[in-house]
């Protein structure tokens, strides 16, 4: 058969017979849409080439269609082209490799043939589904929005309502954890404790994200010695945004803050997320470069989500890539994950780079991992996110050649 289906939907209340085909000649991409989408509960059919995807089409009759325009043996165009004319009353998304300025023309007369909106690759995971979203004009339930304004948060660094959680991750090599994610979370007097994704887009809004950031590293590096003080040999990740990853200071800080510590630099990697990386990376980011030389680690986060190529990771600062829990949750039973999974690992290993697996949530996945080469994993299998004091434990339940209880 010309097309694959991947996934069935989860949630089919939600979206009772919401069908996507997507059509790209890359296999790494079509594999990254349809995970993503099916955690959304959409079904999903791929197909290789434009000709492949108009018999998919004919076949599936799908209620979107997500198709490449740069493809051999017929390109998104003509594909557009004939979607539209069996039937004009479908949902059809262009993408393209490069910037909406370098496809200006191309974008332009995909639309001009009909499609519904375009995306530019790298994109990410929530460009992907609100894209989508958009386009199908699917009914959201969401949940009722916290109302926080900058006062609040600029309250919160002042008063020490931001608070740090840890979560351990496994060095397969060493067979014990050697490294923590430190998770910044808001303990607010009215609403309770925060997560990070209800409170970091306000913080970037409203420039306070270099304060947010500064908090978390400067804690976190305080903590890190107390570690090790009690013997407890522990790197720290934490996560930086991008517009951190272009503030010139922020070298000069994070060296304060580890020499107020007495911790090395290199006992703190600092990551941002795949498509920000590779956006600063391209553009020749002299922070980066600079953080690295002074012996920082650099992890690109959520790999997979953001569609970036071997290409655009060689020469870059990088030393470690950390791959999306979208990919890991689903690799014990999902042949296609297994070889994302795989695909991400290779090329993390072809490059030198440390690969981080996250979303660990069974023995199975871990396992899996291990057989592929991967680096170290993270997850709740493992154990969830935890205040400092309880990490102790965790490391004592994986010492060498020590099982999980």
């Amino acid at each position: 058969m010309s097309y694959q289906t991947l996934y069935k939907p989860k949630d089919l209340q939600t979206k009772p017979s919401v069908k996507i085909l997507a059509i790209d000649d890359d296999p790494l991409l079509l594999s990254t849409i349809g995970l993503i989408l099916d955690e959304q509960g959409y079904k999903v059919c791929i197909a290789e080439d434009g000709l492949k995807g108009l018999r998919s089409y004919r076949l599936e009759q799908p209620d979107l269609v997500i198709t490449d325009l740069q493809m051999p043996v017929k390109d998104g165009l003509d594909t557009i082209k004939l979607l539209r004319t069996w039937s004009p009353q479908l949902k059809i998304i262009a993408i393209c490799g490069g910037s909406l300025a370098s496809n200006h023309d191309l974008l332009h007369r995909a639309t001009e043939l009909g499609a519904s909106a375009v995306m530019c690759k790298p994109f990410d995971a929530d460009q992907l589904v609100e894209t989508v979203t958009n386009c199908l004009d699917v009914e959201r339930s969401l949940e009722t929005p916290i109302p926080l304004v900058a006062t609040d948060l600029m309250q919160a660094i002042a008063e020490d309502q931001l608070f740090l959680e840890y979560q351990p991750a496994l060095d397969y090599r060493l067979e014990r954890i050697t490294g923590v994610e430190a998770l910044v979370r808001w303990r607010h007097p009215v609403h309770g404790i925060i997560r990070p994704d209800k409170f970091i887009a306000l913080a970037e809004e409203s420039a306070l994200i270099h304060h947010v950031t500064d908090w978390v590293v400067a804690s976190a590096a305080r903590q890190v010695a107390e570690w090790h003080a009690d013997n407890l040999d522990l790197a720290v990740s934490v996560n930086i945004s991008a517009r951190d990853a272009t503030d010139a200071d922020l070298p000069e800080r994070l060296c304060g803050y580890c020499r107020d510590a007495e911790i090395a630099h290199a006992s703190m990697t600092l990551e941002l997320s795949e498509n920000a990386a590779m956006r600063v990376a391209i553009e020749g980011n002299s922070v980066l470069q600079q953080l690295r030389l002074l012996g920082f680690g650099l992890s690109v986060d959520d790999f997979g989500t953001g569609i970036s190529s071997r290409l655009e990771l060689t020469g870059t600062p990088f030393t470690e890539v950390k791959i999306d829990r979208f990919f890991t949750a689903t690799m014990a039973s999902s042949h296609e994950s297994w070889i994302a999974v795989e695909t991400m690992v290779d090329v993390a290993r072809n490059l030198d780079l440390g690969c981080v697996a996250e979303g660990v949530e069974n023995a199975a996945t871990l396992d899996a991992l291990r057989e592929i080469g991967c680096s170290a994993a993270q997850g709740y299998f493992l154990s969830r996110p935890l205040p400092a004091d309880q990490i102790a434990q965790v490391t004592r339940r994986y010492s060498p050649g020590k099982r999980r209880q």
